[in-house]
């Protein structure tokens, strides 16, 4: 019944075609084979409205009002960079999680500059310079 209704040829073409098949693409190698790349490179544009870039010379940090660092640790390496920069000797007041005041170690020097992490944030802007 099996060979009657040419079931039997059915499968033996299908079990051919799976063997063309296998044949083929084993004889395909990654490198052989064709990768169709048109319209892969896909531009990315990071700028998003709104967004602070900080930007800063870590060498020679400008300590002036409003000057904006990346977080706490980038602001306090500044300051000790400006301190030696300038040749004076630095006294830390205060530092904690949010804010940093430093002044000068000379007595009656007026010297005072205060770091302060931003709402919404971890950037850190000078609030405070009297240089």
């Amino acid at each position: 019944m099996y060979d009657l209704l040419r079931f039997r040829a059915k499968d033996e073409a299908a079990e051919k075609a799976r063997e063309v098949a296998n044949k083929d693409s084993s004889e395909q190698t990654p490198d052989s084979m064709e990768v169709d790349t048109t319209g892969a490179a896909i531009v990315v544009d990071d700028y998003l409205p709104g967004e602070m870039i900080v930007v800063h010379n870590p060498n020679r940090p400008s300590m002036g009002l409003g000057t904006v660092y990346p977080n706490q640790e980038e602001f306090r390496l500044a300051v000790r960079n400006f301190a030696i920069n300038e040749k004076f000797e630095l006294h830390t007041a205060k530092t904690d999680k949010t804010r940093s005041i430093y002044d000068f170690k000379a007595e009656g020097c007026p010297w005072h500059i205060v770091g302060r992490t931003q709402p919404g944030g971890h950037t850190v802007m000078v609030l405070t310079s009297m240089l």
